[in-house]
């Protein structure tokens, strides 16, 4: 008798863990920081921010692009594909979440501004997604 009671704990712990950790309001997301050094678009800041779409991704559900610069000036299909991305994180929100349009004005490399302005469009979404 104490065996099918002991089981019968560990299998009730065992499916209310399983349901928390499915249920989004229990998943954290952390999204990292994007640093940007030197001309054109650092392999390091792509890296991150596709690091980042990838985590939101696998949390929200979606399709994000996948964001790669060719060449070793700031290309307009970078940009447009990393805006695209903001624009599905938006669109899943339903409305809840309003997201800065960055822009960049310079094809050497990319701006502070720009750097900061995806910086906070992703602290936006964390801190939308870990407050559902």
């Amino acid at each position: 008798m104490n065996k099918v009671i002991v089981l019968t704990y560990c299998l009730a712990i065992f499916l209310s863990t399983t349901l928390f950790a499915k249920d989004s309001r229990f998943n954290k997301v952390y999204l990292g920081y994007c640093s940007h050094y030197g001309q054109g678009v650092s392999l390091s800041f792509s890296s991150c921010s596709n690091s980042n779409f990838q985590s939101l991704a696998r949390e929200m559900g979606g399709f994000y692009s996948y964001c790669n610069n060719i060449g070793d000036e700031v290309s307009y299909f970078f940009l447009s594909c990393m805006q695209s991305n903001f624009r599905v994180a938006e669109g899943q929100a339903n409305g809840a979440l309003y997201l800065q349009y960055c822009s960049n004005f310079d094809r050497e490399a990319l701006s502070y501004s720009y750097v900061s302005c995806v910086n906070s469009n992703f602290r936006s979404i964390e801190n939308y997604v870990n407050n559902l």
